[in-house]
């Protein structure tokens, strides 16, 4: 069993797992790449997540940006045809597909199954959010033993490698400039521990909206120069967002950056160029708010600049010139690179996967909860809450206290409370610890407390009903099966298409002396002919249609292979067999007289039965 830390962005996925003796790791997907796409596609037959996702294919049944859409967007809904019904998609179903398909492809390139894991989440995120997350995850089939904040991961894989610490407590600010938000930590570090003070962010300042500035530029400018409306064609918005990604990418190392796109829209091709100032002058209103979860921030942690021991960077979005140069006016230092900009949220949700997982044994290090302020007030319903290790609000028990003020005549009192007559109570009732009896003319007046345990049942408002999570987790039990079912179909169509090309290539080289005239006619035939229906009727056909046509090709040429491979084996072993003759011939001289005759004899025998089946009478 593995333990693997996910981190789902909202423009790409990344997957660590901690390895014995080989420390944490990002996982490679099937085309060797780290970063893997959050979208999803819809195709007619079968679900397209990741790398094979494909918004221009499919741009009105393309979901991407799944993480906003759990965070901003809990309530969406989406009325989608496919495979002939009609199926409804949510945020957290369209989550649980994601992390299938992560799912699988940690397994893949472990070896072994993937249940245990750990999740990151913004610090933002809210009650409903998280709860979105661990259906998700068990729709899914994974254990989540732990929702994690992006900072806080980072901050993790930071402190527990650090070992120069100094007398004092060390703090650093942690920076996350995502691709959809931006997310600021101030996290105090000792030696085998750390502690996160604060918590700031701006859900709606990240990588994404640079990218949408390029993206207005241009379109303007396209429809000016070209007359074209970029933003009436679903296709052409796709590549144009596409091409000014690498475009802010190039800006990022040089100060300007062509765009051309060939066959944009209406067969017309689109050539533009921008300079970084001029970037920066576009983005001036996004650059004035990096700064600000910066300062609340520092702020609410009671930490000045001053004090600070480094500030860390990291996010797809924080590799842009001008925030760098912003944060180092503002600190006094430059933001430092020690960390993987993309992979250190999924790195710390692996270690602390890894310390939450008993197959592991990891150094001692606590990660101290961010601590809120406590209201004042003496409420009279006292309710206690807690949160769980996911993040989530728990009420623990609900506590109704009622007070009541009694006049007693203090021998009455005396009498009642030397003697255990009076029955109990239903209703706990004690003296308040803050009033004492106060004697007025022998008569005692007593401030008594009545508590009352209230029930607690617990409603998630907007959230996924038991109902709404067996519904969901049946249908995508059956979007699975499809997506088994088509790839199954298109492995032995491949296999069918392979065998085909296979055979007819070696047919009249490598096994032309192995058949028959007639064999081999009969044989090129039936490959002609499944060639063609390959390419026609048979081009969307069932896996069970493909099986029989290969089954049926098999009976006329496996027999050639067969003979062939015999052959190929037999002289194989008839080299093996001279081999050894020849060696033991040449060993005999070391060993006594009548061991050698024995051997000898043995080997003439051998040869002789060797040359009488080569060359029977």
């Amino acid at each position: 069993m593995s333990v693997v830390g996910f981190d789902v962005g909202n423009n790409t996925c990344i997957i660590a797992a901690a390895k014995p003796g080989a420390g944490i790791e990002a996982l490679l997907n099937e085309e060797s790449k780290r970063e893997i796409p959050a979208s999803i596609s819809f195709s007619e037959k079968q679900r397209l997540i990741g790398s094979s996702s494909s918004p221009l294919l499919y741009p009105s049944s393309t979901f991407s940006q799944i993480k906003q859409l759990i965070l901003a967007h809990p309530k969406y809904r989406h009325r989608l045809s496919y495979l002939n019904r009609k199926i409804t998609l949510t945020p957290t179903h369209l989550l649980a597909m994601l992390l299938s398909h992560l799912k699988i492809i940690a397994e893949r390139s472990l070896k072994s199954p993937v249940s245990d894991c750990v999740l990151s989440l913004p610090s933002y995120a809210s009650d409903l959010a998280r709860r979105s997350y661990l259906n998700a995850a068990h729709i899914a089939g994974l254990n989540p033993l732990l929702l994690i904040h992006d900072t806080t991961a980072t901050a993790l894989i930071y402190g527990i490698y650090k070992t120069d610490y100094p007398d004092d407590k060390l703090h650093v600010v942690f920076i996350d400039i995502g691709h959809s938000d931006t997310q600021v930590s101030v996290v105090a570090f000792e030696p085998g521990g750390m502690h996160v003070l604060s918590h700031a962010s701006d859900p709606l300042l990240g990588g994404r909206d640079f990218d949408q500035i390029l993206f207005k530029h241009f379109a303007e400018q396209f429809k000016d120069r070209y007359k074209i409306d970029v933003r009436s064609n679903a296709k052409a918005c796709v590549r144009l967002r596409v091409a000014c990604e690498k475009v802010k990418k190039v800006l990022s190392a040089n100060a300007e950056a062509p765009i051309s796109i060939e066959c944009l829209m209406n067969d017309k091709d689109v050539r533009g160029f921008i300079k970084r100032e001029e970037f920066e002058k576009l983005a001036s209103g996004l650059l004035e708010r990096v700064l600000v979860p910066c300062k609340k921030a520092l702020e609410d942690a009671g930490v000045g600049i001053d004090t600070l021991h480094s500030v860390e960077l990291v996010g797809s979005g924080s590799r842009i010139p001008a925030i760098v140069r912003i944060l180092t006016e503002f600190f006094g230092k430059e933001p430092g690179r020690t960390l993987n900009a993309s992979e250190s949220v999924a790195r710390g949700c692996a270690l602390q996967c890894a310390k939450q997982s008993p197959l592991f044994k990891v150094r001692r290090y606590e990660v101290g909860p961010f601590q809120t302020k406590k209201p004042g007030g003496n409420p009279k319903v006292k309710v206690r809450i807690h949160l769980n290790p996911y993040g989530i609000a728990v009420v623990g028990s609900v506590l109704l206290i009622e007070d009541d003020t009694k006049d007693t005549d203090s021998s009455e009192a005396s009498c009642s409370n030397s003697s255990n007559t009076e029955p109990a109570k239903a209703v706990e009732s004690e003296i308040s610890e803050e009033s004492e009896p106060t004697v007025v003319d022998s008569t005692t007046t007593e401030k008594l407390s009545k508590r009352l345990h209230l029930p607690v049942t617990e409603t998630a408002f907007g959230g996924m009903t038991e109902t709404g999570f067996s519904g969901t987790q049946e249908l995508e039990k059956q979007l699975a099966d499809q997506d088994k079912l088509v790839e199954q179909t298109k492995e032995k169509k491949n296999a069918l298409e392979a065998y085909v090309y296979d055979v007819r290539n070696k047919l009249f080289e490598r096994y032309r002396s192995f058949a028959t005239e007639s064999e081999r006619e009969e044989i090129s035939m039936g490959l002609q002919q499944t060639e063609e229906w390959l390419y026609s009727e048979g081009d969307d056909e069932t896996e069970t249609v493909y099986s029989h046509f290969l089954e049926d090709l098999k009976k006329l040429a496996d027999p050639v292979i067969n003979r062939y491979k015999e052959e190929a084996a037999r002289a194989q072993a008839t080299r093996k067999l001279l081999q050894t003759i020849v060696d033991n011939r040449m060993a005999v001289a070391t060993i006594a007289t009548y061991e050698r005759d024995m051997i000898m004899q043995a080997s003439t025998e051998a040869l002789s039965s060797y040359i009488c089946i080569r060359e029977p009478s």
